[in-house]
């Protein structure tokens, strides 16, 4: 036993010292937010920042790359521990800790050693954008597309309740380049690029702090790399893009 938290036939006596230090900041730094968080209904991009500079956004990201190496297991106890005291913040947390996992799973080696490092370091807040306002969860709905220019990509489209929307500073978006579900590609568009904007943000009834809106994306253009981007393979439930980025 760690500090009062025992340990379990899961956990190691890593993970209860990560349990630890995540449960006293989130009582000692965001639970006297809390207030003022509910009372504004806005973003809570300060907060969120410093959540990210204590590196637990890259906490499945390897040693190699700056991260913590830890695992899904130490993810959950990460988004446990802050939701315990602030659901806003744990899921602030999970939806970059989800938009990591494109770029572990389907990115170029590339592109791992330029923004792998920086998540780690807590710089940097990826999102995932996929969900349309018209298609919803059916993914080969989706009508935002990009299409291919020269050495470029010019994306256009509307995403809607991307997690971290109006703080993240790395968009994972998924568009349609081809017909059915086969013809999807994933690009990495920093959040500064050119054509990309953000939707008013509206308050929600609950989760106050934590962003979730519309991004949208006009004549944005990417860059391409070749052999950094293939377009999705199999069914809707096994695709895999990986990603093509910015310069």
């Amino acid at each position: 036993m760690s500090g009062g938290i025992p340990t379990t036939t899961f956990t190691t006596k890593r993970h209860d010292e990560l349990r630890e230090s995540v449960r006293d900041f989130a009582e000692t730094v965001v639970q006297p937010r809390i207030p003022a968080m509910e009372q504004s209904r806005a973003v809570e991009v300060a907060l969120a920042t410093e959540i990210a500079r204590q590196g637990w956004i890259g906490v499945t990201v390897g040693t190699e790359f700056g991260g913590m190496g830890l695992g899904h297991l130490a993810k959950t106890i990460i988004i446990e521990e802050l939701s315990r005291v602030s659901g806003a913040m744990g899921a602030m947390a999970q939806a970059s800790m989800l938009g990591v996992a494109k770029i572990l799973h389907f990115g170029s080696d590339e592109q791992k050693y330029r923004w792998l490092p920086s998540i780690a370091a807590g710089h940097c807040l990826p999102t995932i954008a996929v969900t349309e306002q018209e298609s919803g969860g059916h993914v080969l709905g989706m009508t935002s597309s990009a299409r291919r220019e020269g050495d470029e990509y010019v994306l256009n489209g509307r995403k809607v309740f991307v997690g971290n929307s109006h703080v993240g500073h790395l968009h994972g978006v998924v568009v349609r380049t081809g017909p059915g579900s086969h013809g999807l590609t994933a690009f990495l568009v920093e959040s500064d690029r050119p054509g990309v904007y953000l939707g008013n943000y509206r308050p929600t009834m609950g989760l106050n702090g934590f962003s979730f809106g519309e991004i949208i994306f006009e004549d944005c253009r990417v860059p391409w790399r070749t052999g950094s981007a293939r377009r999705a393979t199999g069914s809707a439930s096994r695709t895999r893009p990986a990603c093509c980025t910015g310069g």
